[in-house]
């Protein structure tokens, strides 16, 4: 769990234990901070606790902003910009992520396949051979573990319903059309993919990371792709 996240729970933990509760589902927004700011405590020791949870919160915002700033700064440099874009045109893939797989695996085409490709990651269902059966277990998380957990975020994204939004379509500009149509293709496919396992009774961490492995693969298939 990073700095930030903890930082949240403990301010959350903080005010529920004082009666304040947001009356919004939408947390941490420009809105939830004005509210907090304004909130008032019987105990001047109370109130300097609060004012130093925010005041951490605060810094950490503006130090991954500012984390953000220079990924993107070096994601636009000519050595990884092309495949940053490719990689961006896929929902829940930005510049960290882009960025991140392109570093971490250079050249795609080392993989000879998408399968290949997915067993790197260890997203892959290890098996198990007893008196001549085969049977599927979980997966093998060998290989690459910070690229693995990265697209296992990403593939949080493809639950939602099927749209291009207003974020995701300004990520698109000047990619080439086959590349949109092949992370359209892959929006709709993992989406449905996720509904039909949790209408299989599947647990939803195991429908997310059937997604992951299968993204891992669109994703191998574009940057792979002849121009």
């Amino acid at each position: 769990m990073d700095d930030l996240t903890r930082t949240k729970q403990r301010i959350q933990k903080f005010l529920l234990w004082h009666g304040y509760r947001y009356e919004s589902e939408r947390y941490w927004t420009a809105l939830h901070l004005k509210w907090m700011k304004g909130l008032e405590f019987e105990r001047v020791m109370e109130r300097e606790t609060f004012e130093q949870y925010l005041s951490h919160l605060e810094e950490l915002t503006e130090r991954i902003k500012r984390m953000e700033r220079r990924i993107e700064e070096v994601a636009q440099q000519p050595e990884y910009r092309e495949e940053v874009q490719k990689l961006r045109a896929f929902r829940g893939i930005d510049y960290l992520t882009a960025l991140a797989l392109v570093c971490e695996i250079g050249d795609f085409r080392r993989f000879p396949s998408a399968g290949a490709f997915m067993s790197y990651l260890g997203l892959v269902p290890g098996e198990f051979s007893s008196g001549g059966r085969r049977k599927q277990g979980r997966i093998t998380k060998t290989g690459n573990t910070h690229v693995r957990k990265l697209l296992t975020e990403s593939a949080w994204h493809y639950p939602r319903p099927v749209k291009v939004g207003k974020g995701l379509s300004e990520r698109r500009t000047g990619t080439s059309e086959l590349v949109i149509a092949k992370a359209d293709k892959a929006m709709q496919k993992l989406h449905d993919k996720y509904y039909r396992m949790i209408h299989e009774k599947k647990n939803a961490c195991v429908a997310i990371t059937a997604v992951s492995r299968q993204l891992a693969g669109y994703i191998w298939g574009v940057m792979t792709m002849k121009d």
